[in-house]
């Protein structure tokens, strides 16, 4: 399942063919399953299959994963009636969607709409309140996510060749597949998804070049050319969730292949990277001071309680309502009562 899943977030055919592959071939040598393998492939229609949600199968607007766009879709049906479809019927309430449904199809609702990314949310520029992390890694940990903020100030404190790996492309030498129209891709970033500090490191350098290479492919003898003509998994993977590949076509559309955090199309690689490049210009408010914890707040005493609340009008305050003085211990020789 896990595989399964992997290969239906890869952002191109080439890449979905060598994993699928890749299992069936699994199944069929290892687990020794050729009813189970040949069953697998009935779903594979011209290397791809129907459940494929990659950026050459998600339209802009939408996030790689197919839950997301089911939990919108119901989240507008429930708030496009007047009343409450929890206090209906079973029945009726089914009624009431297959109706707006096809009410929305006949009078054309969806026609002439376009998901256009005009200004970018706060999660993706200085993070939320609540912490985001990724999914877990090839190593089982999660890493916080980065915001464009952080982005920014490294880029400032680090440099541009600490930070991402670029590369221009003629004309018509990359072709990227998005919704079945070919885009043609002037320029690549290729950025640490999680950990900046892999940027300076030559060995991960290594590893981000494979991963503009592994983004480049465009079949399956591709794929497996980057891994020197032996298919493995576990890099695979590893260079898909470990690094972004940020790309730019001939009208300056930007584009993330890297499946995790897809917001209205957008990720925080693909915001700074339109910033650095001029597209858009981010620019970020000052924050204000951080918000102190509840558990971090001195509780005060119960005298001072008493010292700071307001007298109350139908009982004065007395001088015998104030707490008496602490009694202070004389040092040396007690004088002798009287």
């Amino acid at each position: 399942m896990d595989r399964l899943e992997f290969a239906a977030k890869t952002s191109s055919h080439g890449q979905y063919q060598a994993v699928w592959h890749d299992l069936v071939e699994r199944v069929r040598n290892e687990m020794g399953e050729p009813g189970m393998a040949d069953y697998l492939m009935s779903f594979d229609n011209d290397g791809r299959a129907a459940w494929h949600s990659g950026i050459c199968s998600i339209p802009v607007g939408f996030g790689t994963y197919v839950s997301n766009s089911l939990e919108r879709l119901w989240y507008t049906l429930k708030y496009s009636f007047d009343g409450d479809l929890t206090s209906l019927e079973p029945m009726e309430a089914v009624t009431q969607i297959c109706l707006t449904c096809k009410g929305w199809s006949s009078d054309e609702f969806f026609d002439g709409w376009c998901l256009r990314f005009e200004a970018p949310i706060k999660p993706l520029t200085v993070g939320s309140s609540m912490p985001v992390f990724s999914e877990r890694l090839e190593d089982g940990t999660q890493c916080r996510r980065l915001t464009a903020k952080r982005l920014m100030e490294w880029q400032i404190q680090h440099g541009d060749e600490n930070t991402f790996l670029k590369e221009a492309f003629n004309a018509g030498s990359w072709h990227l597949d998005v919704l079945g129209v070919m885009k043609d891709i002037q320029e690549a970033f290729v950025m640490p998804k999680y950990r900046m500090e892999w940027a300076a490191d030559p060995d991960r350098r290594i590893e981000m070049q494979q991963a503009l290479r592994l983004a480049r492919a465009s079949s399956r003898a591709d794929v497996i050319n980057v891994f020197d003509g032996i298919y493995s998994y576990s890099k695979h993977n590893k260079l898909v969730t470990r690094y972004a590949v940020v790309c730019i076509d001939a009208n300056n559309e930007v584009y993330d292949l890297h499946p995790h955090f897809a917001k209205i199309g957008q990720t925080e690689h693909s915001i700074f990277i339109r910033h650095i490049k001029g597209i858009y210009i981010l620019e970020v408010l000052p924050e204000g001071p951080k918000k102190i914890k509840r558990s971090q707040i001195r509780k005060r005493t119960r005298a001072a309680n008493d010292l700071l609340k307001s007298p109350s009008p139908r009982r004065p305050l007395q001088l015998q309502d104030a707490p008496p003085a602490p009694r202070r211990r004389l040092r040396g020789k007690q004088p002798a009562p009287l």
